[in-house]
C-alpha cells in the first residue's frame, strides 16, 4: 500500500534534482511513491531521473513538454496513487522524518489535510525566514482567514500534506496561469474539507534563491493574474465565507497593492504599456468594490484612503504614494 504519493515537478534542476530524490528515498516512511514530473527540461534532469527510476521501484518518472508547474503537478495528481499527497519542491528539503509525522498527525487526528512550519532558508541553509503554526484543529473557516492573512500559513501546496481522494473527487488542480496558482490550489482544497490540523512538530525548508522564480518574472514583466486571482477569491469569500471577508479582502487587495512597488522597481514613472495594463486592472478591481473597501474595519485609514484614491486616479494616487 502506498501511503503518500510525493510529487516533484522539475524544469532544468541538475544542480538540485539528485541530493532531492535522495532526501525522498530516504525518508523514514518507506511507503511512499516519488513521482518525478520532468517539465521538458534541457539539462540533464531527465538523466538523472532515469537513472533512479532504475534504482528504486518507488520512483516513477512523467517526462511531459515544458508546459509549466502547474500542468506538472496536475499531472502528479492524476498519477498518485498514495493514500495522500504532498508537494516538494526540487531544490528544498525535508527532514527525514518529515512525511512519517505528516501522515502520522493525519491518521491520529483524522483530518484530510496537515499544514506544517516551514523555514525560508539560503543555499548555505541559514535560516531566513520562519513561518510557525500555533498547533490545533481548525476548521475550514479558520484555516481559510489564516490563509487569506498571507502571515504564518504559507499559501504554497509544500508544507502541507492533502487526502488524495479528496483533491481527485472535487477535481481540484492548479490553473495554468503565470503566478497565484498555488494560492488558488491551497484555498480550494482547504475549502473542500471539514477539519485540518496544524502542527509545528515538522518543518519543510524552502530554499531561496535570488532573481529566480515567478516573482522574479513578474518584476520584470507584470502579469494581470494576480488580479484574476484576488477577484475570484473575494467573490468567493463573499459568497462562502463572509464571517472572514473583511482581514481576506485586506489580505488579497494587499496583494495586489504590493506589486505595483515591483513595478516602480523597473518603471518609476508608469509609462510602460504592462505597467499600465497592471495600474488600470488594479483601478477597475478596487472601483468594484469600493463600497466593500469603505465599510471595511479591518483596514487602517490612511490606506484606506489610498485604495480608495486608487479606484478613481491612478495619477492622483502615484502623486500621493510616491510621497
Amino acid at each position: 500500500m502506498v501511503k503518500v504519493s510525493v510529487i516533484v515537478p522539475v524544469y532544468n534542476g541538475e544542480k538540485f534534482i539528485e541530493s532531492c530524490i535522495k532526501n525522498i528515498l530516504n525518508q523514514t516512511l518507506k511507503e511512499i511513491e516519488l513521482i518525478l514530473v520532468n517539465d521538458g527540461s534541457e539539462d540533464r534532469t531527465l538523466d538523472i531521473c532515469k537513472k533512479y527510476e532504475k534504482y528504486d521501484s518507488r520512483v516513477i518518472l512523467i517526462n511531459q513538454e515544458n508546459q509549466g508547474v502547474s500542468k506538472a503537478r496536475n499531472n502528479g495528481i492524476l498519477n498518485a496513487n498514495g493514500e495522500y499527497i504532498c508537494f516538494i519542491d526540487c531544490d528544498d528539503r525535508i527532514d527525514e522524518s518529515y512525511i512519517m509525522r505528516l501522515y502520522n498527525i493525519a491518521k491520529n487526528k483524522n483530518v484530510d489535510i496537515v499544514c506544517c512550519s516551514l523555514e525560508c532558508i539560503d543555499y548555505k541553509n541559514t535560516c531566513l525566514a520562519k513561518k510557525v503554526l500555533e498547533e490545533g484543529y481548525y476548521s475550514k473557516e479558520e484555516a481559510l482567514k489564516e490563509l487569506f492573512q498571507f502571515k504564518n500559513l504559507n499559501w504554497g501546496p509544500y508544507a502541507k500534506l492533502f487526502k488524495c481522494s479528496i483533491l481527485k473527487c472535487n477535481k481540484i488542480q492548479f490553473p495554468n496561469i503565470k503566478v497565484y496558482e498555488d494560492l488558488v490550489f491551497t484555498y480550494k482544497s482547504i475549502y473542500s474539507v471539514d477539519k485540518i490540523f496544524f502542527t509545528s512538530e515538522a518543518s519543510y525548508y524552502y530554499m531561496h534563491r535570488e532573481n529566480v522564480g515567478a516573482m522574479n518574472k513578474f518584476i520584470k514583466s507584470p502579469t494581470l493574474d494576480i488580479i484574476k486571482v484576488a477577484d475570484e477569491a473575494i467573490l468567493f469569500l463573499k459568497k462562502e465565507m463572509p464571517s472572514i471577508f473583511d482581514s481576506s479582502f485586506y489580505g488579497l487587495i494587499s496583494q495586489v497593492i504590493m506589486y505595483i512597488n515591483d513595478i516602480n522597481k523597473i518603471d518609476p514613472k508608469w509609462d510602460k504599456k504592462e505597467s499600465k495594463l497592471y495600474l488600470e486592472e488594479t483601478k477597475k478591481l478596487l472601483a468594484r468594490y469600493r463600497f466593500d473597501l469603505i465599510k471595511n474595519k479591518t483596514i487602517y485609514y490612511k490606506e484606506k484612503i489610498l485604495f480608495f484614491i486608487l479606484s478613481f486616479s491612478i495619477g492622483l494616487y502615484s502623486k500621493l504614494a510616491k510621497k
